[in-house]
């Protein structure tokens, strides 16, 4: 069975969730090493909060919670905590491709304005405490260490 196929099927979104966290970390690593950096990583070990990971530098006094998002392709909107958005944190959607003979993946980052959009809108499943990014309110993001800079 091909990759492609793998992390087509719903039954394994779990597994594709894993992959994208680890390799996300993986390459938040390698982006600060490159740049002499000290990184720093702690995983959230419950989903009461709104953020999956918080991102550090050694050599900074800023932590950045950050919520991690899947991109399959077909959702183009994920409810978050409103309170991950109004205290800095950010949403990183991941996109995963399986079609060439290795995988690749790219990450998109919310914006600014799409901090203020998403806030303004009321989530997919009613839900007082949480708020609508769409796809639009991310851009591409090369270098994981502008992800403090957003």
């Amino acid at each position: 069975m091909s990759l492609k196929t793998y992390f087509a099927n719903p039954a394994h979104s779990t597994v594709q969730e894993q992959l994208v966290e680890t390799w996300f970390i993986r390459d938040y690593i390698l982006h600060a090493t490159r740049q002499s950096q000290t990184p720093l990583v702690a995983h959230s070990d419950i989903d009461l909060f709104g953020f999956d990971l918080i991102l550090g530098l050694r050599d900074r006094d800023q932590l950045l919670r950050v919520q991690l998002k899947a991109f399959n392709g077909r959702t183009r909107m994920w409810d978050v905590h409103k309170v991950l958005l109004q205290q800095g944190g950010i949403v990183v959607i991941a996109n995963p491709s399986f079609n060439g003979a290795e995988p690749t993946i790219t990450y998109r980052c919310l914006t600014p304005e799409g901090r203020t959009r998403a806030l303004g809108r009321t989530p997919r499943k009613a839900h007082t405490g949480k708020c609508m990014v769409k796809f639009g309110d991310v851009k591409v993001v090369e270098d994981l260490l502008h992800l403090f800079e957003v």
